[in-house]
């Protein structure tokens, strides 16, 4: 996923959170916005998440992979934006709720 792919400008990550469908689990927030012609991925990780700027890179990391393996069961027209939660657990917890929340966000089949 380049730079295409992901969801940077503040007006875009805006966007997602006025108009889209919110999903709020233990570890992730997820916004949906459904229509925008094609699919994008936004990562938010609070200070507060992550005690520095190599564990926050990390998470950052892992979810991204997670949604490039998803990729070919993802809608086509989607801007999802991912939060990680303060008090987040392991990756491998963070990868299975993202898939859990993808598909209750009808985003993943």
């Amino acid at each position: 996923m380049g730079g295409a792919g992901r969801i940077r400008k503040t007006w875009e990550f805006r966007k997602v959170f006025r108009n889209g469908r919110k999903r709020v689990g233990k570890n992730l927030s997820v916004w949906v916005l459904e229509g925008q012609g094609d699919r994008r991925l936004g990562v938010i990780i609070p200070k507060s998440t992550a005690a520095n700027a190599v564990s926050r890179n990390r998470l950052k990391r892992v979810i991204r992979e997670s949604w490039r393996k998803q990729a070919d069961r993802l809608a086509e027209d989607a801007w999802v934006v991912v939060s990680v939660r303060r008090g987040a657990g392991r990756e491998l917890d963070l990868v299975g709720e993202l898939q859990e929340a993808l598909e209750e966000c009808h985003v993943a089949k």
